[in-house]
């Protein structure tokens, strides 16, 4: 099964820079702050795809976006992370990661996180 690229609805000059991006700051950068990076980036090609279907343009990673939004994280994991795997590659960084106790973690897993909670605001509840 071919992995769709975030290629299919940002142009190659789009996803080439967020690539530099992550190559320049994903060493010395903070899960935290990374992860909402990579989650900007899944949220903008989102909201390309939206409009986009509104010229009735379908397109493979649109409909996992909007599928893994609709019904929830889980499968947004499933379905997002090799999408996300082969940028992080394309970025030779690596996803995987461990904390000063020792606890492994993903900065994948972060990013889907953020983009599921993109709207989420916890303080208006």
């Amino acid at each position: 099964m071919k992995i769709p690229s975030l290629i299919s609805i940002v142009d190659k000059n789009t996803y080439q820079v967020w690539v530099d991006m992550l190559s320049t700051i994903g060493p010395s950068g903070r899960t935290h702050r990374l992860s909402v990076v990579v989650a900007s980036m899944l949220q903008h090609a989102y909201e390309i795809y939206l409009k986009q279907i509104d010229k009735n343009e379908k397109n493979e990673l649109g409909e996992i976006m909007l599928a893994a939004l609709e019904t929830g994280y889980d499968e947004a994991q499933e379905w997002l992370s090799p999408v996300l795997k082969s940028l992080f590659m394309d970025a030779k960084l690596s996803w995987e990661k461990t904390n000063s106790k020792g606890v492994k973690y993903s900065l994948i897993v972060a990013a889907i996180g953020e983009f599921c909670r993109w709207h989420d605001m916890p303080w208006e509840g």
